[in-house]
């Protein structure tokens, strides 16, 4: 059971995501999202990922 989240818990985490990826603010992420773009003419492989985006 995950105990209710009070201010002093997600100051922590905030603080944590700060510390260890200087993301000010954060309080969570998302993993395994993917976004098609247009990429850029003559950029190659740069804007290409695993999952065939490209």
């Amino acid at each position: 059971m995950m105990p209710t989240p009070d201010e002093n818990w997600w100051r922590q985490i905030a603080l944590e995501y700060n510390e260890r990826f200087d993301f000010p603010l954060c309080l969570g992420a998302i993993d395994s999202k993917h976004i098609r773009i247009k990429k850029p003419h003559r950029s190659g492989s740069k804007y290409y990922n695993y999952t065939g985006y490209g």
